[in-house]
């Protein structure tokens, strides 16, 4: 039967209503029918997880935390209100649990990453990288090229790319913000500005073989931090609606209002600069797939990646997921831990004195090496609370749970639920933490026995997560923390400007903070 048949034939259009107006009300009806059922069998397959009343119909409440700013309070106090498996979403459960990550990252564990979810966090909406890849078998080929970069392999030193970026940052402060007797009234340190460029310079210099510049010039250059701060927010909030992320990702609307690498700014802009860069460090022709080294003569990230057979067009797409995978959450482990020392005196003051000690014991080169800073107990202790209290990523990415189900917590999970990971609440877990979890001590981690230790940091070290998702970034990561915290201490004594007010904090998935405004003055190593 035609379909103006069917219309004729229905009652709607025995009373005179035109015909389009009677398809666009059955259309209507059809499409609230189609909602009501398929809610209600999204309710019933995870009805045996509690959660916030709407979660079981809709992923509105969890993109409302998101949207908020306010993950690092909502997502603890829901879980701690519904238990360690709450329902977040139709589809979407949280857990809290260290062995649920360790198990739903192995390597043979069988979960997936959730299409809908890693495709809002493509830099290039056109393509993969080794952060959005869905395709396990794809995603281990590709980590299995870039990880000779990531981890400093060949000819590469990670080390000493990073030890430029820290000393130029050591070399601003000390000029244009440090206190002293001859030099007069200073203005105060915007330490969440500067970690922000250390953490963009020292991503670009391994990562290009030449920095940026942020630090030096206190530029942010590109836009690309102002983009981050406009842009995350929606990203992050897009992903946990797939209905919308669906239409919004998809290749006609990203065609007609999608990033393009001639755009001036935003997106596009930064998409055209990694193209320029890395065109520019292949040969053509003949020597194509042959990069051209470095401004520095030294091997980069780019260098290694073209040796283990990495295409033009993947190290473009590589390299353009660097800075989002590793700036600001970077940033937000230098700015979250220097907050916590600043606002916690005996262990500022234990920290100066460790890192006294071993430089007047000849243990502390300047700057400190990996190896050295790896021997100082209580920086090590300093640098996981400070890990534990401000996680890179609060909210973490989704897994999948695989097709034949699985039992999670003690309950059985349908295969293809989306599992997400609550680290606030799993690295403040009071059973593990002890009773002072949420206060940052890092005593804790020098504590009781080896056994207990262990515990301690193989728990906080899930913050990278773990198995074949580990974060490939976070050796760079921890030279950054190490080497950042130790050569600020060593030369500068800093005091919070503003105690009861300290910064602004908000919280999408990573931490964000700003304006923790710190006065400086030359250290004092007693």
């Amino acid at each position: 039967m035609a379909l103006t048949e069917l219309l004729g034939a229905l009652p709607l259009v025995s009373s005179g209503m035109p015909k389009f107006q009677v398809a666009a009300i059955y259309l209507a009806i059809g499409f609230v029918s189609w909602y009501i059922i398929s809610s209600t069998t999204a309710w019933y397959r995870l009805k045996a997880f509690p959660g916030p009343p709407t979660t079981g119909f809709s992923n509105f409440w969890a993109a409302r935390a998101v949207w908020t700013g306010k993950t690092r309070k909502i997502f603890p106090e829901t879980q701690e209100k519904y238990g360690p498996i709450t329902r977040i979403g139709p589809n979407a459960l949280m857990v809290c649990d260290a062995a649920t990550v360790v198990n739903i990252n192995g390597v043979r564990g069988g979960y997936a990453r959730p299409k809908d979810f890693y495709d809002c966090i493509r830099m290039d909406p056109w393509d993969q990288t080794v952060l959005s890849e869905t395709d396990s078998a794809m995603h281990n080929e590709r980590k299995t090229k870039v990880y000779a970069g990531y981890q400093g392999k060949g000819e590469m030193d990670l080390e000493k790319d990073v030890n430029m970026v820290v000393s130029e940052a050591v070399e601003l402060v000390r000029t244009k913000y440090m206190h002293s007797a001859t030099s007069g009234p200073k203005p105060p340190l915007d330490y969440t500005r500067i970690a922000r460029h250390i953490a963009v310079d020292a991503v670009t210099q391994t990562g290009f073989g030449k920095a940026w510049g942020d630090v030096r010039e206190e530029k942010d250059h590109f836009g690309w931090l102002g983009f981050a701060d406009m842009a995350v927010g929606y990203v992050h909030t897009l992903a946990y609606i797939p209905a919308i992320s669906k239409i919004v990702l998809s290749k006609p609307l990203m065609a007609l209002l999608g990033p393009k690498p001639t755009d001036k700014t935003g997106m596009g802009a930064y998409l055209g600069l990694i193209e320029r860069e890395v065109a520019r460090r292949y040969k053509d022709g003949e020597a194509k797939g042959r990069p051209i080294k470095a401004d520095t003569g030294r091997s980069s990230m780019l260098d290694e990646w073209v040796k283990h057979g990495v295409t033009q067009r993947t190290a473009v797409l590589e390299v353009s997921a660097q800075l989002p995978a590793g700036t600001d959450t970077t940033a937000s482990a230098l700015q979250g831990t220097m907050l916590y020392l600043l606002s916690t005196p005996s262990a500022y003051s234990r920290l100066k004195s460790e890192i006294a000690t071993g430089i007047r014991e000849g243990r502390i080169s300047s700057p400190i090496t990996d190896q050295e800073a790896r021997k100082l107990p209580y920086l090590q202790a300093v640098l996981n609370e400070g890990i534990r209290m401000m996680p890179p990523l609060m909210n973490g990415f989704p897994r999948q749970v695989p097709p034949e189900g699985d039992t999670i917590c003690g309950k059985f999970v349908p295969g293809g639920t989306d599992i997400f990971v609550n680290y606030i609440a799993l690295l403040q877990d009071k059973s593990v933490f002890g009773e002072d979890a949420h206060m940052f001590r890092p005593e804790r981690y020098l504590e009781g026995d080896e056994e207990h230790r262990n515990r301690l940091f193989k728990t906080t070290d899930l913050a990278f997560s773990h198995g074949r998702w580990r974060c490939l970034g976070q050796k760079l990561a921890w030279l950054q923390l190490q080497k950042v915290t130790v050569e600020f201490m060593r030369n500068f004594d800093m005091q919070i400007v503003d105690p009861m007010h300290p910064c602004n904090l908000r919280c999408h998935c990573t931490p964000e903070m700003d304006d923790l405004m710190v006065r400086i003055t030359e250290a004092r190593l007693d």
